[in-house]
């Protein structure tokens, strides 16, 4: 039984990989969400694992070199405040060892592990913000006689996230994941409701915006709130 089950998954991402039109074109729209959910939370979580491997020896090499240009801007700078006073230099030089120490435990966990134990969560909830938003663009841009129908469009992300397994390739997969991941979709959008594809693209790039936007305005709403602090603090009108 679980061999079936396993088979049918790669039989499933093979066709999503190599020809998402013709998976999308037989997909059925009114299916339950229970199986299309545990392929997102699958396929993520194996892409995550997988690319852990070579996340964490990117990382340790990454993190060597900036030891190594820490430890040389350290000894610059600890020559110079050694000329004034040469008991603060011991002590930031302590300071700066635990410092590393400190980094050196909890990086990686937050670098590799952690992604990984915490993925299951992280996917369901991608999965829902994105097919909100893609809802709310699908509603608004896609003019089909085929009824734009919540639970059809997570089926549509779901199975778009086939994509993640792009991550698996060291260093190059992590580019191309979010594009992949894109593309499908625009062509699960393109398939599913008969649209053109420049419209089926907006919908898919919708998530992607809706974000920026969002960064860029709590970045200019902290920034404003900081201006008026600072403003207040120093009685600048």
């Amino acid at each position: 039984m679980p061999v079936r089950y396993i088979g049918h998954y790669f039989r499933t991402t093979s066709r999503l990989l190599i020809h998402p039109g013709r998976f999308f074109a037989t997909m059925p729209r009114d299916g339950g969400m229970m199986m299309p959910l545990l392929f997102a939370v699958v396929t993520n979580w194996l892409a995550a694992a997988i690319s852990f491997f070579w996340k964490v020896p990117l990382f340790q090499h990454l993190q060597r070199g900036y030891r190594e240009g820490a430890g040389l801007w350290n000894d610059f700078a600890g020559d110079l405040s050694s000329i004034d006073s040469p008991g603060r230099h011991a002590e930031s030089s302590i300071a700066a060892e635990a410092w590393v120490k400190f980094k050196e435990l909890v990086l990686p966990w937050f670098w590799g592990a952690s992604s990984v134990l915490l993925d299951p969560f992280t996917t369901l909830a991608g999965v829902f913000t994105t097919s909100i938003l893609v809802f709310v663009a699908a509603r608004v841009l896609v003019d089909s006689e085929r009824p734009i129908r919540f639970r059809t469009l997570i089926r549509i992300v779901c199975f778009s996230s086939a994509a993640a397994l792009w991550t698996v390739v060291p260093v190059v997969g992590a580019l191309v994941a979010p594009i992949a991941m894109i593309a499908t979709l625009t062509i699960a959008l393109a398939e599913v409701y008969k649209t053109s594809f420049f419209r089926a693209l907006t919908i898919a790039i919708f998530p992607k915006i809706a974000f920026v936007l969002l960064v860029i305005s709590g970045v200019i709403a902290i920034s404003w709130v900081a201006f008026r602090t600072l403003s207040a603090l120093f009685g600048v009108s």
